[in-house]
């Protein structure tokens, strides 16, 4: 179920770190708004509790929509130590190269499996920054640009296993039904066919 902004209390658990949503929620198949950074009193709680999120679960990027607010930002955080995170509020991808990479992607909201996605190599993204203002992060590759592409395809409901060569996701599907939660092990799914 998607919540508003207004609900944003409720979405905590007791050690003060969001739920994360995992798939089969419908949420997570949905479109996100657009954010009005003006006029929306709860969207510092929001990216705080994004922030702490994405730390507690030791992920490199949530987004919104995760959470189960179908708000168009997310948080990310690829440094060593994870202790510069970064805000993508309204982000649009302007430019994909034509080169592409593939390697293997793991979601909080997919979690303990890993396959691989061929994605872009590079790609420019506009955005607001946590301040409202205008930010432009050009020709991002690597971890970076698929970290940005990845929380994107979050914000239009599409999700890793939905970017899975047809195989790739039988198995990952497969792996994801049967997998123990509880364990903290993870699988990770190879392109053999």
């Amino acid at each position: 179920m998607a919540h508003r902004l207004s609900d944003i209390g409720g979405l905590f658990r007791k050690d003060r770190s969001l739920e994360i949503l995992t798939h089969p929620n419908p949420t997570l198949y949905q479109l996100s708004e657009p954010v009005d950074t003006t006029g929306d009193p709860e969207l510092a709680g929001l990216i705080s509790g994004l922030k702490a999120a994405m730390k507690t679960y030791d992920g490199v990027g949530m987004a919104a929509s995760q959470a189960g607010v179908l708000k168009r930002l997310f948080v990310y955080d690829i440094s060593e130590g994870s202790n510069d995170p970064h805000v993508l509020i309204n982000p649009v991808i302007t430019a994909y190269s034509s080169e592409v990479a593939t390697a293997d992607e793991g979601c909080l909201s997919f979690p303990h499996i890993y396959f691989p996605v061929t994605r872009p190599a590079r790609i420019t993204v506009e955005a607001l920054d946590e301040q409202g203002q205008p930010v432009v992060l050009a020709d991002l590759e690597g971890l970076l640009a698929r970290v940005v592409q990845h929380e994107c395809d979050h914000l239009d409901g599409i999700m890793i296993i939905d970017r899975a060569e047809p195989h790739i996701r039988k198995k990952a599907l497969r792996a994801y039904a049967t997998y123990d939660q509880q364990s903290e092990e993870s699988i990770t799914i190879t392109d053999e066919e």
